[in-house]
Protein backbone atom coordinates (compact mmCIF):
# COMPACT_ATOMS: atom_id res chain seq x y z
CA UNK A 1 0.00 0.00 0.00
CA UNK A 2 2.23 2.95 -1.00
CA UNK A 3 0.02 5.44 -0.53
CA UNK A 4 -1.51 4.42 2.44
CA UNK A 5 -1.88 7.08 5.44
CA UNK A 6 1.41 7.29 7.74
CA UNK A 7 0.75 10.00 10.46
CA UNK A 8 -0.73 9.74 13.51
CA UNK A 9 -2.12 12.69 15.57
CA UNK A 10 -1.37 13.21 18.96
CA UNK A 11 -3.43 15.76 20.95
CA UNK A 12 -2.23 15.42 24.92
CA UNK A 13 -1.40 18.49 27.06
CA UNK A 14 0.69 16.63 29.24
CA UNK A 15 4.61 16.89 27.13
CA UNK A 16 5.89 13.43 28.65
CA UNK A 17 2.95 11.42 27.76
CA UNK A 18 2.80 13.16 23.99
CA UNK A 19 6.83 12.53 24.00
CA UNK A 20 6.12 8.46 24.44
CA UNK A 21 3.55 7.88 22.25
CA UNK A 22 5.48 9.68 19.65
CA UNK A 23 8.15 7.62 20.48
CA UNK A 24 6.18 4.51 20.48
CA UNK A 25 4.06 5.51 16.51
CA UNK A 26 8.00 6.00 15.25
CA UNK A 27 9.01 2.65 16.34
CA UNK A 28 6.31 0.72 14.21
CA UNK A 29 7.51 3.36 11.42
CA UNK A 30 4.53 5.47 11.56
CA UNK A 31 5.21 9.16 11.65
CA UNK A 32 3.50 11.11 14.62
CA UNK A 33 2.46 14.91 14.63
CA UNK A 34 2.15 15.76 18.17
CA UNK A 35 0.04 18.99 19.65
CA UNK A 36 -0.94 20.09 23.08
CA UNK A 37 -4.31 21.06 22.67
CA UNK A 38 -7.81 20.19 21.31
CA UNK A 39 -7.60 23.80 18.91
CA UNK A 40 -4.23 22.24 17.04
CA UNK A 41 -5.48 19.02 16.96
CA UNK A 42 -8.65 20.30 14.79
CA UNK A 43 -5.94 22.33 12.99
CA UNK A 44 -3.65 19.75 12.27
CA UNK A 45 -6.00 17.22 11.58
CA UNK A 46 -7.22 19.21 8.89
CA UNK A 47 -3.90 20.02 7.45
CA UNK A 48 -2.51 16.39 7.66
CA UNK A 49 -6.16 15.15 6.68
CA UNK A 50 -4.88 13.23 3.36
CA UNK A 51 -1.76 11.48 5.91
CA UNK A 52 -3.48 10.30 8.43
CA UNK A 53 -3.69 6.52 10.02
CA UNK A 54 -5.30 7.38 13.55
CA UNK A 55 -5.21 9.86 15.94
CA UNK A 56 -4.52 9.47 20.16
CA UNK A 57 -7.23 12.19 21.96
CA UNK A 58 -6.52 12.92 25.43
CA UNK A 59 -10.10 13.57 26.78
CA UNK A 60 -9.13 16.34 29.19
CA UNK A 61 -7.14 18.83 27.68
CA UNK A 62 -7.20 22.88 28.80
CA UNK A 63 -9.33 24.45 25.68
CA UNK A 64 -11.39 21.97 25.03
CA UNK A 65 -11.97 18.16 25.56
CA UNK A 66 -11.27 15.34 23.66
CA UNK A 67 -14.44 14.52 22.96
CA UNK A 68 -15.10 17.91 21.32
CA UNK A 69 -12.41 17.11 19.13
CA UNK A 70 -13.37 13.90 18.10
CA UNK A 71 -16.86 15.15 17.31
CA UNK A 72 -15.06 17.42 15.36
CA UNK A 73 -12.70 15.54 13.03
CA UNK A 74 -15.40 12.40 12.65
CA UNK A 75 -17.06 15.37 11.05
CA UNK A 76 -14.73 16.04 8.12
CA UNK A 77 -13.26 12.19 8.42
CA UNK A 78 -15.89 9.75 9.51
CA UNK A 79 -13.17 6.92 8.87
CA UNK A 80 -10.60 8.09 10.93
CA UNK A 81 -9.84 5.60 14.01
CA UNK A 82 -9.68 7.98 16.70
CA UNK A 83 -8.73 6.54 20.42
CA UNK A 84 -9.59 8.47 23.90
CA UNK A 85 -7.22 8.45 26.50
CA UNK A 86 -7.83 9.58 29.93
CA UNK A 87 -7.20 8.63 33.73
CA UNK A 88 -11.07 8.31 33.93
CA UNK A 89 -14.07 9.70 31.51
CA UNK A 90 -15.55 12.47 33.62
CA UNK A 91 -19.32 11.98 34.45
CA UNK A 92 -20.46 15.15 32.54
CA UNK A 93 -18.76 13.22 29.11
CA UNK A 94 -19.93 9.47 30.00
CA UNK A 95 -22.96 10.03 27.04
CA UNK A 96 -20.93 11.46 24.78
CA UNK A 97 -18.13 8.79 24.91
CA UNK A 98 -20.49 5.87 24.81
CA UNK A 99 -22.25 7.41 21.29
CA UNK A 100 -18.59 8.12 19.78
CA UNK A 101 -17.55 5.56 17.34
CA UNK A 102 -14.18 4.74 18.58
CA UNK A 103 -11.58 2.85 17.45
CA UNK A 104 -10.28 2.28 20.89
CA UNK A 105 -10.21 3.86 24.81
CA UNK A 106 -6.66 3.74 26.89
CA UNK A 107 -6.99 4.32 30.45
CA UNK A 108 -4.01 5.78 31.79
CA UNK A 109 -1.30 4.53 32.98
CA UNK A 110 -1.61 2.31 30.13
CA UNK A 111 1.17 0.08 28.68
CA UNK A 112 2.91 1.51 25.03
CA UNK A 113 2.26 -1.95 24.22
CA UNK A 114 -1.64 -0.75 24.04
CA UNK A 115 -0.98 1.83 21.38
CA UNK A 116 1.18 -0.72 19.36
CA UNK A 117 -2.02 -3.20 19.57
CA UNK A 118 -4.22 -1.18 18.37
CA UNK A 119 -2.56 0.37 15.52
CA UNK A 120 -2.01 -3.30 14.35
CA UNK A 121 -5.36 -4.57 15.02
CA UNK A 122 -6.51 -1.21 12.54
CA UNK A 123 -3.83 -2.41 10.12
CA UNK A 124 -1.87 0.31 10.19
CA UNK A 125 1.78 -1.46 11.19
CA UNK A 126 3.37 -4.44 9.90
CA UNK A 127 3.70 -6.07 13.95
CA UNK A 128 0.69 -8.37 14.95
CA UNK A 129 -1.64 -8.20 18.06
Amino acid sequence: MPNAPRSVLIADDDRDIGSLLARTIQSVGLTPIVVRNGADAITAAQHHAPDLAAAFLDIEMPDMTGVDVAIIIQQVMPQLPIVLMSAAVPAHLAAQVAQLPLAGRLQKPFPLDAVRKILAQLGRTSATP
